[in-house]
Protein backbone atom coordinates (compact mmCIF):
# COMPACT_ATOMS: atom_id res chain seq x y z
CA UNK A 1 0.00 0.00 0.00
CA UNK A 2 3.03 2.48 0.68
CA UNK A 3 5.28 1.14 -2.08
CA UNK A 4 7.64 0.39 0.47
CA UNK A 5 10.78 -1.97 -0.70
CA UNK A 6 11.82 -4.61 1.92
CA UNK A 7 14.45 -7.85 1.25
CA UNK A 8 12.18 -11.07 2.55
CA UNK A 9 14.69 -13.14 4.67
CA UNK A 10 13.42 -16.50 4.88
CA UNK A 11 13.76 -18.17 8.13
CA UNK A 12 12.90 -21.51 9.65
CA UNK A 13 10.06 -20.11 12.02
CA UNK A 14 8.92 -16.62 13.87
CA UNK A 15 11.94 -17.76 16.71
CA UNK A 16 14.65 -17.23 14.94
CA UNK A 17 13.51 -14.05 13.39
CA UNK A 18 12.57 -13.02 16.92
CA UNK A 19 16.59 -13.83 17.77
CA UNK A 20 17.81 -11.87 15.02
CA UNK A 21 15.71 -8.90 15.52
CA UNK A 22 16.55 -8.78 19.42
CA UNK A 23 20.52 -9.44 18.26
CA UNK A 24 20.10 -6.78 15.65
CA UNK A 25 20.81 -8.71 13.06
CA UNK A 26 17.30 -7.92 11.17
CA UNK A 27 15.62 -4.86 11.72
CA UNK A 28 11.69 -5.52 11.48
CA UNK A 29 9.73 -8.83 12.07
CA UNK A 30 6.04 -9.44 11.48
CA UNK A 31 4.80 -11.41 14.20
CA UNK A 32 1.53 -12.60 16.07
CA UNK A 33 1.01 -10.33 19.15
CA UNK A 34 0.61 -13.28 21.24
CA UNK A 35 4.49 -14.71 20.99
CA UNK A 36 5.52 -11.29 21.67
CA UNK A 37 3.58 -9.50 23.85
CA UNK A 38 5.91 -10.44 26.74
CA UNK A 39 9.10 -9.35 25.32
CA UNK A 40 7.22 -5.47 24.33
CA UNK A 41 6.14 -5.41 27.88
CA UNK A 42 9.58 -6.52 29.11
CA UNK A 43 11.28 -3.84 27.05
CA UNK A 44 13.58 -6.59 25.17
CA UNK A 45 11.60 -5.66 21.42
CA UNK A 46 9.52 -2.30 20.48
CA UNK A 47 6.78 -2.32 18.88
CA UNK A 48 6.47 -0.03 15.97
CA UNK A 49 2.46 -0.57 14.71
CA UNK A 50 -0.05 -3.72 15.01
CA UNK A 51 -1.46 -4.90 11.68
CA UNK A 52 -5.55 -5.46 13.37
CA UNK A 53 -7.59 -2.38 14.04
CA UNK A 54 -8.01 0.24 17.16
CA UNK A 55 -5.90 -0.24 20.47
CA UNK A 56 -5.30 -3.44 22.32
CA UNK A 57 -6.29 -3.81 25.86
CA UNK A 58 -3.06 -5.46 26.83
CA UNK A 59 -0.65 -2.64 24.41
CA UNK A 60 -3.08 0.09 24.33
CA UNK A 61 0.09 2.53 23.35
CA UNK A 62 0.54 0.49 20.09
CA UNK A 63 -1.04 2.39 16.99
CA UNK A 64 -2.79 0.19 14.45
CA UNK A 65 -0.96 0.53 10.82
CA UNK A 66 -4.49 1.23 10.30
CA UNK A 67 -4.66 4.99 11.65
CA UNK A 68 -1.69 5.63 9.25
CA UNK A 69 -2.97 2.98 6.07
CA UNK A 70 -6.61 3.79 6.27
CA UNK A 71 -7.82 -0.16 4.93
CA UNK A 72 -4.78 -1.88 6.14
CA UNK A 73 -5.61 -5.36 7.67
CA UNK A 74 -3.23 -8.13 8.56
CA UNK A 75 -4.53 -10.77 10.52
CA UNK A 76 -2.75 -14.40 11.28
CA UNK A 77 -5.58 -16.76 11.59
CA UNK A 78 -6.40 -20.41 13.28
CA UNK A 79 -8.93 -22.40 12.76
CA UNK A 80 -10.04 -26.19 12.45
CA UNK A 81 -10.54 -27.81 9.22
CA UNK A 82 -12.30 -31.64 9.47
CA UNK A 83 -11.84 -33.80 5.94
CA UNK A 84 -13.87 -33.39 2.65
CA UNK A 85 -16.85 -35.56 3.83
CA UNK A 86 -17.00 -35.32 7.15
CA UNK A 87 -20.97 -35.86 8.47
CA UNK A 88 -22.88 -32.52 8.58
CA UNK A 89 -24.17 -33.58 12.83
CA UNK A 90 -20.18 -34.04 13.68
CA UNK A 91 -19.22 -30.83 11.69
CA UNK A 92 -22.20 -28.91 13.78
CA UNK A 93 -20.94 -30.79 17.65
CA UNK A 94 -17.69 -29.34 16.55
CA UNK A 95 -18.45 -26.40 15.35
CA UNK A 96 -21.18 -26.39 19.12
CA UNK A 97 -18.23 -27.52 20.81
CA UNK A 98 -15.42 -25.12 19.63
CA UNK A 99 -17.52 -21.88 19.81
CA UNK A 100 -18.64 -22.49 23.51
CA UNK A 101 -15.01 -23.25 24.45
CA UNK A 102 -13.34 -20.00 22.78
CA UNK A 103 -16.87 -18.16 24.73
CA UNK A 104 -15.72 -19.62 28.20
CA UNK A 105 -14.53 -16.96 30.52
CA UNK A 106 -10.99 -17.90 31.70
CA UNK A 107 -10.46 -18.61 27.66
CA UNK A 108 -11.61 -15.09 26.76
CA UNK A 109 -9.23 -14.22 29.69
CA UNK A 110 -6.22 -15.33 28.60
CA UNK A 111 -7.05 -15.05 24.84
CA UNK A 112 -7.08 -11.26 25.57
CA UNK A 113 -3.99 -11.20 27.55
CA UNK A 114 -2.64 -12.56 24.44
CA UNK A 115 -3.57 -10.38 22.03
CA UNK A 116 -5.65 -13.30 20.70
CA UNK A 117 -9.34 -12.12 19.54
CA UNK A 118 -11.83 -15.57 18.13
CA UNK A 119 -14.98 -15.32 16.46
CA UNK A 120 -17.33 -17.75 16.90
CA UNK A 121 -19.03 -18.30 13.77
CA UNK A 122 -20.98 -21.47 11.61
CA UNK A 123 -18.74 -23.68 9.24
CA UNK A 124 -20.64 -21.45 6.10
CA UNK A 125 -19.04 -18.37 7.32
CA UNK A 126 -15.66 -19.88 8.31
CA UNK A 127 -16.30 -21.08 4.62
CA UNK A 128 -16.44 -17.97 3.08
CA UNK A 129 -13.86 -16.50 5.17
CA UNK A 130 -11.65 -18.76 4.37
CA UNK A 131 -12.21 -18.33 0.43
CA UNK A 132 -12.46 -14.35 0.93
CA UNK A 133 -8.46 -14.55 2.87
CA UNK A 134 -7.09 -16.71 -0.34
CA UNK A 135 -8.43 -14.30 -2.81
CA UNK A 136 -6.96 -11.50 -0.52
CA UNK A 137 -3.46 -13.30 0.02
CA UNK A 138 -3.89 -14.80 -3.59
CA UNK A 139 -3.42 -11.24 -4.92
CA UNK A 140 -1.07 -10.00 -2.76
CA UNK A 141 1.62 -12.98 -3.58
CA UNK A 142 0.89 -12.20 -7.56
CA UNK A 143 1.50 -8.28 -7.13
CA UNK A 144 5.20 -9.19 -5.33
CA UNK A 145 5.96 -12.14 -8.02
CA UNK A 146 6.41 -14.66 -5.13
CA UNK A 147 6.71 -18.17 -7.00
CA UNK A 148 5.03 -20.51 -4.95
CA UNK A 149 6.07 -24.30 -5.08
Amino acid sequence: MTGTKVNHVPYRGGGPALNDVIGGQVKLFFSNGSSVVGLIQGGTVRAIVHTGKGRLKSLPDVPAASDALPGFEAYEWNGVFVPRGTPPAIVRTLNRAINEAIGAPDIKERFEKLNIDSWPNTPEEFRAFVKDEMERWGKVVKEAGIKLG
